[in-house]
This record gives C-alpha cells, structure tokens and sequence, in this order.
C-alpha cells in the first residue's frame, strides 16, 4: 500500500463521497447492534429477545428512523448534485450514488408508514431488502467498468457484502428466531461502511496493491465479528441460555409429541 497525490486519485469518487454514506451505516449498524445488547440485559424471565423484539414493534423507533433515513438521504442526494454543479458537469455523473441514496429514501418513507400502522410489520426490512440487491447491482455494474484491478476488485467486493447483507435480512425476516441472523445483518452493515472507508481511502490517498484487498476485507471482518462476539459473550450470557433453553424444549416436546405417535 502506498501514499498518493489526492489531486490525482487512483479510484473512483472522492474519500468524502465514500466515507457520507459510511457513516450512515455505521451509525445504524452500531446503534442496533448496542440496542439487543442494552435490550437483551432486561428482558422478562422465560422469553428471548426474539419473541419480544423482532419483528421491531417501537413504533417511535421506527418513525425516527424513518424520518432521520430520509434526512440523511436526501442530504446526500443534495451533496452529490451540488458537486455536479459547481464542477459544471452533468447531472448524471453522480446519477450512480445518487440512485444508491434514493433507494434508502425509499426505505425511510416505508419505516415511516409501518410507524404509524399504514403497512404490516417488517416492511422496513423488506425495503432494506429491496435497496440492498439494487445496491448490488448499482456496485458490480460500476466494479465492472474499473480499468484498475485494485479499485475494480474493491467494488465488486462491495457488491458481494451488499448481496450477504440481503440475504442476512432476508433469512431474519424469513425465520424471525434466529437472534443468530438478526445481529450478523446489523453487523453486515458495519463492514459495508468499513469497506467504503477503504474504497475511500484508495481513491484519494493510498495505492492499495490488488492483492491486498481480500485480506483486507478479511481483516476488516474478522475485527468486526471478534468485537460483537465477545460484547455477545459479556452482556448476554443470559440470553444466550434463554435460547438454549427454549430450543431444548422444543426439541424434547418434538420427541415426546413423536414417542406418542409410535406408541
């Protein structure tokens, strides 16, 4: 990895345009992740914190969710046009980001209408959904036109989480239990915004070699599964045995339910 003149960057975009939507995603990566762990700590006696919490019923939290979403995006979608306007370029030299932005403004409208009960429980997470695949396919197709194998590398990369990051909100949705999915989903958008530093700092300030972006991808995981299984360990042993608990007796009321039936 080596130092370069920003004035003559390697990527594409600038180290600002990647790092505003960055931090968005950490923000609510980090605000979730700490909300089961502060949420896990008090819950009542024979229950998990799926039962409780998922699909989310806050409906003050999802209204200022939504409303923060919408801000955020539309701010960015503003940041993006009035770059084009003061270079003096087209409208559609940022129409990539800006649709990436869009999407999530989508997303915030939708948690807004399930805030007050205009649409079914999990709507927001469905249009996360929804805005997680186009992301992908907004980030291969931009990988794709990458003449550096470095930066192309990077945002195919980027594609990739953006298509785990779906699929873990998927399954949550899909089997609302499995606290398991539920958290690596709000993980996922951690390194989705720790990937963007990345994809920031290589297009502004360093020379990533191309054989150094798995591992450091790899490296950017690791640190981020490491911190959240241990915070998982530390605040929510308790939890940890409810669910244990919970699926030892279904299993065993399955055996039971079974050894009736032969006998």
């Amino acid at each position: 990895m080596e130092m370069q003149n920003s004035s003559h960057p390697n990527g594409s975009g600038t180290f600002t345009g990647h790092v505003v939507p960055a931090a968005m995603f950490s923000v609510f990566g980090v605000f979730f992740l700490v909300l089961i762990l502060k949420r896990s700590r008090s819950l009542p006696p024979g229950t998990t914190y799926c039962e409780i919490h998922v699909p989310e019923r806050n409906t003050n939290l999802l209204w200022w969710s939504g409303i923060i979403v919408v801000f955020l995006t539309l701010c960015g979608i503003a940041l993006e046009a009035g770059s084009d306007v003061i270079d003096g370029v087209s409208y559609t030299r940022h129409l990539g980001h800006e649709s990436f932005y869009l999407s999530y403004t989508f997303v915030g409208l939708v948690l807004v209408l399930e805030s007050v009960g205009k649409l079914p429980l999990d709507s927001g997470r469905k249009s996360l959904c929804l805005a997680f695949f186009l992301q992908y396919i907004g980030w291969t197709e931009h990988g794709l036109m990458k003449t550096d194998m470095a930066d192309q590398r990077i945002h195919l990369l980027q594609a990739q989480i953006s298509l785990w990051t779906t699929i873990a909100f998927g399954y949550s949705i899909y089997n609302p239990r499995s606290i398991e999915a539920y958290v690596i989903s709000f993980a996922l958008l951690i390194l989705m915004a720790t990937w963007l530093v990345t994809a920031g700092l290589n297009a502004d300030f360093v020379n990533i070699s191309w054989h150094l972006v798995g591992p450091y991808l790899s490296l950017q995981a690791l640190a981020i599964a490491s911190i959240v299984t241990i915070g998982s360990a530390y605040f929510s042993g308790s939890q940890i045995d409810q669910n244990n608990a919970a699926r030892s007796s279904c299993k065993y009321s399955t055996l039971d339910t079974n050894d009736d039936q032969i006998t």
